[in-house]
Protein backbone atom coordinates (compact mmCIF):
# COMPACT_ATOMS: atom_id res chain seq x y z
CA UNK A 1 0.00 0.00 0.00
CA UNK A 2 2.88 2.16 -1.64
CA UNK A 3 0.15 4.75 -1.62
CA UNK A 4 -0.65 5.04 1.56
CA UNK A 5 3.12 5.12 2.79
CA UNK A 6 2.17 1.56 4.61
CA UNK A 7 4.06 -1.12 5.04
CA UNK A 8 3.20 -4.75 5.80
CA UNK A 9 4.95 -4.26 9.24
CA UNK A 10 1.65 -3.85 10.67
CA UNK A 11 0.62 -5.23 14.40
CA UNK A 12 -2.70 -6.20 14.94
CA UNK A 13 -3.44 -5.80 18.35
CA UNK A 14 -7.38 -7.22 20.20
CA UNK A 15 -9.00 -5.09 22.09
CA UNK A 16 -11.98 -6.42 24.06
CA UNK A 17 -14.59 -3.48 24.63
CA UNK A 18 -16.51 -4.21 28.28
CA UNK A 19 -20.01 -2.37 26.36
CA UNK A 20 -21.37 -4.16 23.76
CA UNK A 21 -23.13 -2.55 20.90
CA UNK A 22 -26.95 -3.13 20.53
CA UNK A 23 -27.88 -4.92 17.27
CA UNK A 24 -30.69 -4.45 14.43
CA UNK A 25 -31.87 -6.90 11.66
CA UNK A 26 -30.46 -4.67 8.67
CA UNK A 27 -26.83 -5.28 6.83
CA UNK A 28 -26.35 -4.22 3.80
CA UNK A 29 -25.19 -7.75 1.63
CA UNK A 30 -22.38 -6.05 -0.08
CA UNK A 31 -20.64 -5.13 2.65
CA UNK A 32 -20.14 -8.77 4.01
CA UNK A 33 -17.59 -11.20 1.92
CA UNK A 34 -16.47 -14.50 2.62
CA UNK A 35 -19.96 -15.91 4.34
CA UNK A 36 -22.14 -17.02 1.47
CA UNK A 37 -21.07 -20.55 2.32
CA UNK A 38 -22.26 -20.27 6.09
CA UNK A 39 -25.32 -18.37 4.81
CA UNK A 40 -25.99 -21.47 2.83
CA UNK A 41 -25.61 -23.63 5.41
CA UNK A 42 -27.89 -21.93 7.87
CA UNK A 43 -30.80 -21.76 5.55
CA UNK A 44 -30.86 -25.54 5.24
CA UNK A 45 -30.52 -25.87 8.61
CA UNK A 46 -33.60 -23.29 9.12
CA UNK A 47 -35.64 -25.55 6.18
CA UNK A 48 -35.04 -28.58 8.08
CA UNK A 49 -37.98 -29.23 10.78
CA UNK A 50 -37.14 -30.88 14.00
CA UNK A 51 -38.13 -34.29 14.12
CA UNK A 52 -40.04 -34.58 17.60
CA UNK A 53 -40.18 -30.62 18.55
CA UNK A 54 -42.34 -27.58 17.03
CA UNK A 55 -39.81 -25.26 17.80
CA UNK A 56 -35.95 -25.81 17.50
CA UNK A 57 -32.80 -23.68 17.78
CA UNK A 58 -29.90 -23.13 15.96
CA UNK A 59 -26.34 -21.68 17.40
CA UNK A 60 -24.11 -19.92 15.43
CA UNK A 61 -20.55 -20.16 17.51
CA UNK A 62 -17.53 -18.09 17.28
CA UNK A 63 -14.87 -16.02 18.78
CA UNK A 64 -15.85 -12.47 19.55
CA UNK A 65 -15.25 -10.32 15.87
CA UNK A 66 -15.89 -13.23 13.45
CA UNK A 67 -18.96 -11.95 12.37
CA UNK A 68 -21.93 -14.33 14.05
CA UNK A 69 -24.11 -11.40 14.01
CA UNK A 70 -23.77 -10.40 10.22
CA UNK A 71 -24.11 -13.93 9.22
CA UNK A 72 -27.31 -14.01 11.43
CA UNK A 73 -28.18 -10.88 10.06
CA UNK A 74 -27.68 -12.12 6.21
CA UNK A 75 -29.88 -15.16 7.21
CA UNK A 76 -32.22 -12.94 8.27
CA UNK A 77 -33.13 -10.67 5.62
CA UNK A 78 -32.89 -13.51 2.63
CA UNK A 79 -35.86 -13.77 -0.08
CA UNK A 80 -36.28 -17.60 0.91
CA UNK A 81 -36.05 -17.27 4.66
CA UNK A 82 -38.46 -14.53 4.57
CA UNK A 83 -40.92 -17.44 2.35
CA UNK A 84 -40.06 -19.80 4.92
CA UNK A 85 -41.87 -18.35 8.49
CA UNK A 86 -44.72 -16.15 9.16
CA UNK A 87 -43.72 -13.90 11.69
CA UNK A 88 -40.16 -12.91 12.11
CA UNK A 89 -38.72 -11.41 15.70
CA UNK A 90 -35.01 -9.83 16.01
CA UNK A 91 -33.64 -9.17 19.80
CA UNK A 92 -30.59 -8.69 20.84
CA UNK A 93 -29.65 -9.81 24.22
CA UNK A 94 -26.17 -8.97 25.39
CA UNK A 95 -25.29 -9.00 28.65
CA UNK A 96 -28.54 -8.28 29.85
CA UNK A 97 -30.86 -11.48 30.16
CA UNK A 98 -33.98 -9.84 31.50
CA UNK A 99 -36.65 -12.19 30.91
CA UNK A 100 -39.21 -9.42 30.91
CA UNK A 101 -37.47 -7.43 28.68
CA UNK A 102 -36.91 -9.84 26.37
CA UNK A 103 -40.69 -10.98 25.61
CA UNK A 104 -41.22 -6.77 25.96
CA UNK A 105 -38.40 -6.51 22.86
CA UNK A 106 -39.84 -9.67 20.91
CA UNK A 107 -43.77 -7.87 21.13
CA UNK A 108 -42.11 -4.85 19.39
CA UNK A 109 -40.55 -6.43 16.06
CA UNK A 110 -43.45 -8.55 16.33
CA UNK A 111 -45.39 -6.00 16.17
CA UNK A 112 -43.32 -2.75 15.30
CA UNK A 113 -44.85 -0.83 18.08
CA UNK A 114 -43.88 0.14 21.11
CA UNK A 115 -44.58 -1.64 24.33
CA UNK A 116 -45.71 -0.13 27.58
CA UNK A 117 -43.04 -0.56 29.78
CA UNK A 118 -45.37 -1.26 32.77
CA UNK A 119 -47.12 -4.28 31.65
CA UNK A 120 -46.68 -7.71 33.63
CA UNK A 121 -44.81 -10.43 33.03
CA UNK A 122 -48.38 -12.12 32.74
CA UNK A 123 -49.94 -9.45 30.41
CA UNK A 124 -46.21 -9.93 28.14
CA UNK A 125 -46.09 -13.73 27.54
CA UNK A 126 -50.03 -13.70 26.80
CA UNK A 127 -49.43 -10.99 24.06
CA UNK A 128 -46.63 -12.78 22.74
CA UNK A 129 -48.70 -16.02 22.62
CA UNK A 130 -51.49 -14.51 20.66
CA UNK A 131 -48.99 -13.45 18.28
CA UNK A 132 -47.75 -16.92 18.24
CA UNK A 133 -49.58 -19.61 18.65
CA UNK A 134 -49.73 -22.29 15.79
CA UNK A 135 -47.75 -19.93 13.55
CA UNK A 136 -43.94 -20.76 11.89
CA UNK A 137 -41.59 -18.54 13.32
CA UNK A 138 -38.23 -17.60 12.99
CA UNK A 139 -36.89 -15.76 16.48
CA UNK A 140 -32.82 -14.52 16.63
CA UNK A 141 -31.17 -13.94 20.28
CA UNK A 142 -27.99 -11.82 18.97
CA UNK A 143 -25.18 -12.03 21.84
CA UNK A 144 -26.41 -14.36 24.18
CA UNK A 145 -24.04 -14.51 27.34
CA UNK A 146 -26.63 -16.20 29.79
CA UNK A 147 -24.99 -19.64 31.37
CA UNK A 148 -28.33 -19.71 33.55
CA UNK A 149 -30.07 -23.05 33.08
CA UNK A 150 -33.08 -21.45 34.73
CA UNK A 151 -33.70 -17.93 33.53
CA UNK A 152 -33.08 -19.77 29.59
CA UNK A 153 -35.42 -22.59 31.01
CA UNK A 154 -38.30 -19.74 31.93
CA UNK A 155 -37.86 -17.83 28.48
CA UNK A 156 -38.32 -20.40 26.73
CA UNK A 157 -41.65 -21.55 28.09
CA UNK A 158 -43.15 -17.87 26.42
CA UNK A 159 -42.40 -19.10 22.98
CA UNK A 160 -42.44 -22.99 22.53
CA UNK A 161 -46.04 -22.56 21.17
CA UNK A 162 -44.93 -21.92 17.70
CA UNK A 163 -46.00 -24.16 14.71
CA UNK A 164 -44.16 -27.14 13.76
CA UNK A 165 -40.80 -25.64 11.82
CA UNK A 166 -40.00 -22.89 13.92
CA UNK A 167 -36.68 -21.82 14.41
CA UNK A 168 -34.58 -19.99 17.10
CA UNK A 169 -31.61 -18.84 15.89
CA UNK A 170 -29.00 -17.62 18.23
CA UNK A 171 -24.95 -16.09 18.41
CA UNK A 172 -22.81 -16.86 21.24
CA UNK A 173 -19.16 -17.09 21.75
CA UNK A 174 -19.76 -19.41 24.50
CA UNK A 175 -20.13 -23.41 24.00
CA UNK A 176 -21.43 -23.77 27.38
CA UNK A 177 -24.03 -21.11 26.53
CA UNK A 178 -25.66 -23.13 23.47
CA UNK A 179 -25.29 -26.42 25.66
CA UNK A 180 -27.25 -24.52 28.58
CA UNK A 181 -29.73 -23.97 25.88
CA UNK A 182 -29.99 -27.50 24.58
CA UNK A 183 -29.77 -26.22 20.73
CA UNK A 184 -30.75 -29.07 18.35
CA UNK A 185 -27.62 -27.61 15.97
CA UNK A 186 -24.50 -26.17 17.14
CA UNK A 187 -22.80 -24.13 13.83
CA UNK A 188 -19.23 -23.35 14.71
CA UNK A 189 -18.18 -20.05 12.56
CA UNK A 190 -14.67 -20.24 11.03
CA UNK A 191 -12.07 -17.42 10.53
CA UNK A 192 -12.09 -16.01 6.56
CA UNK A 193 -9.60 -17.85 4.49
CA UNK A 194 -6.49 -15.87 3.49
CA UNK A 195 -7.90 -14.72 0.05
CA UNK A 196 -11.65 -13.23 1.62
CA UNK A 197 -9.42 -11.84 4.11
CA UNK A 198 -7.54 -10.01 1.55
CA UNK A 199 -10.97 -9.05 -0.55
CA UNK A 200 -12.39 -7.71 2.40
CA UNK A 201 -9.35 -5.07 3.63
CA UNK A 202 -9.33 -4.02 -0.39
CA UNK A 203 -13.06 -3.12 -0.30
CA UNK A 204 -12.56 -1.30 2.70
CA UNK A 205 -9.53 0.84 2.24
CA UNK A 206 -9.94 1.08 -1.71
CA UNK A 207 -13.72 0.79 -2.20
CA UNK A 208 -13.84 -0.23 -6.06
CA UNK A 209 -11.46 1.87 -6.97
CA UNK A 210 -9.59 -0.71 -9.54
CA UNK A 211 -6.69 1.85 -10.27
CA UNK A 212 -5.90 1.77 -6.86
CA UNK A 213 -4.79 -1.73 -6.23
CA UNK A 214 -1.51 -2.92 -8.24
CA UNK A 215 0.71 -5.34 -8.02
CA UNK A 216 2.63 -4.23 -5.20
CA UNK A 217 -0.18 -2.85 -3.15
CA UNK A 218 -1.80 -6.10 -3.54
CA UNK A 219 1.17 -8.02 -2.32
CA UNK A 220 1.50 -5.56 0.58
CA UNK A 221 -2.23 -5.61 1.25
CA UNK A 222 -2.11 -9.52 1.94
CA UNK A 223 0.48 -9.40 4.41
CA UNK A 224 -1.45 -6.50 6.16
CA UNK A 225 -4.79 -8.99 6.15
CA UNK A 226 -2.90 -11.87 7.34
CA UNK A 227 -2.01 -10.59 10.57
CA UNK A 228 -5.24 -10.06 11.19
CA UNK A 229 -6.06 -14.19 11.46
CA UNK A 230 -8.98 -14.30 9.53
CA UNK A 231 -11.08 -12.09 12.16
CA UNK A 232 -13.26 -9.65 10.17
CA UNK A 233 -13.78 -7.10 12.80
CA UNK A 234 -10.05 -6.95 13.14
CA UNK A 235 -9.82 -6.06 8.92
CA UNK A 236 -12.48 -4.09 9.36
CA UNK A 237 -10.76 -2.09 11.69
CA UNK A 238 -7.46 -1.60 9.99
CA UNK A 239 -9.01 -0.94 6.92
CA UNK A 240 -10.94 1.87 8.68
CA UNK A 241 -7.30 3.14 9.80
CA UNK A 242 -5.47 2.67 6.32
CA UNK A 243 -8.51 3.81 4.61
CA UNK A 244 -8.15 7.09 6.29
CA UNK A 245 -4.45 7.65 5.73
Amino acid sequence: MSGLNLTPNVMVVEKTNSVRRETSSYVLESDIIGREYDKKNIISLLRQPHEIQNVSLVAIVGIGGLGKTALAQLVYNDVEVQNLFEKYMWVCISNNFDVKTILKKMLESLTKNKIDDTLSLDTLQNMLRDNLTDKRYLLVLDDIWNESYEKWAQLRTYFMCGAHGSKVVVTTRGTVVAQTMSVSVLYVLNCLIPEESWGLLKKITFGDDPIAVNQTTESIGKKIAEKCKGVPLAIRSLGGILQSK
